[in-house]
């Protein structure tokens, strides 16, 4: 029996580019970039240059830095003959300036910064960095936190390497923060140092906050064309004074979402009054813990005091924990009460679960 072997080369474009796409495209560019006319216009294709990640991840999410090796093929050979299809680049923070200087890129828009802290931020995002030109033309950038020698940043650190890139990146329109470390936690606190910076470009905010007094600071008129916040509160502290906050209302913003994994203390005075200056908003995401709190938190309170004040909203997910306190002295409803409490929201399926501990007092 004679058996017929097929060689790549013997493939149709097509046919390799549907191969390809299940590929690394950084593989695609190291290993066959140059190979041959054929390959070269094949590899060139928008669809493998696009959007490129210099940096390498482990299986526990570490990120690091490409090897010289790899990273002079991609400086020296790769980049000058794509850079015009390059739009968006993720890269690690100790190669960041290699790879920036390597070419023009006159199409870049978007940055993806990993393992960014107060000493490299500082060198980095300075006025008078030779990145300063491309940094003046990203509108989306992503840069995630890591501290040397394991050690958490302090409130001031976060705070100016915040005002840094707002600082330098001033056409940005999409900005998210967030760490890739179990070691270093980036949240925004402005207990003891004042907020100074500001945008009026930036429309999409993603961002993680200790307390929602930072939170009330976000939303006080320095981002005025904000759309989009996306906001974690890592824990709730004791806060030593009631801030000022501006009561004016939210026109511009559309999508609002609150992650908040431990209690909310002030659910009535702080999470409601906020969300009723959003007056134009069209996406709501709550997933809060509410204690302690007089009654549950069921589809009568949502209607009540979200639903009924924001009239265009029109899509609301959440995942909302009450506790309440001394149970004895409380009318108990039952999981089916709370459950037909949520008729008006026709088009969502909710789930409630309601648990009582008498011994504790709690429910």
């Amino acid at each position: 029996m004679q058996h017929t072997y097929t060689k790549i080369t013997d493939l149709p474009d097509e046919l390799l580019i549907m191969i390809f796409k299940r590929l690394n495209n950084i593989e695609i560019l190291q290993f066959l970039m140059n190979v041959n006319t054929r390959f070269n216009k094949i590899v060139r294709d928008s669809t493998f240059t696009n959007h490129l990640t210099l940096l390498k991840c482990s299986f526990n999410h570490i990120i690091y830095s490409l090897s010289d090796t790899i990273l002079d093929k991609f400086c020296i050979e790769i980049i000058p003959q794509i850079k015009h299809n390059i739009k968006w680049l993720d890269i690690e923070s100790l190669s960041m300036e290699r790879i920036l200087l390597a070419a023009k890129y006159p199409n870049l828009n978007g940055l993806g910064i990993f393992n960014i802290n107060e000493e490299v931020a500082q060198r980095l995002f300075i006025e008078e960095n030779r990145l300063n030109s491309i940094f003046k033309q990203i509108t989306r950038l992503v840069i995630t936190f890591a501290n040397s020698d394991k050690k958490y940043m302090t409130d001031e650190e976060r705070i100016n390497i915040f005002t840094y890139i707002l600082n330098i990146f001033i056409n940005i329109r999409y900005l998210k923060l967030y760490t890739s470390s179990q070691f270093c936690i980036y949240h925004l606190s402005f207990e003891n140092y004042l907020p100074t910076f500001f945008s009026s470009t930036l429309i999409e905010l993603h961002i993680c906050v200790l307390s929602f007094s930072a939170c009330l600071y976000l939303l006080d008129g320095r981002f005025n064309q904000l759309q989009t916040l996306i906001v974690t509160i890592d824990w709730i502290v004791f806060e030593k004074t009631t801030i000022n906050n501006n009561k004016g209302k939210l026109p511009n913003l559309r999508y609002f979402s609150l992650t908040c994994n431990s209690g909310l203390c002030h659910y009535n005075g702080s999470v409601l009054p906020l969300l009723h200056r959003m007056i134009n908003l069209k996406k709501l995401s709550l997933y809060i813990v509410v204690n302690p709190y007089e009654q549950f938190i069921d589809g009568n309170n949502l209607k009540k005091y979200i639903l009924d004040h924001i009239p265009q909203l029109n899509e609301f997910t959440f995942n909302i924990r009450s506790i309440i306190y001394d149970i004895d002295n409380k009318y108990l409803l039952t999981n089916e009460q709370i459950q037909n409490t949520f008729t008006n929201f026709i088009d969502n399926k909710i789930i409630s679960c309601v648990d009582y501990f008498p011994k504790k007092q709690t429910g």
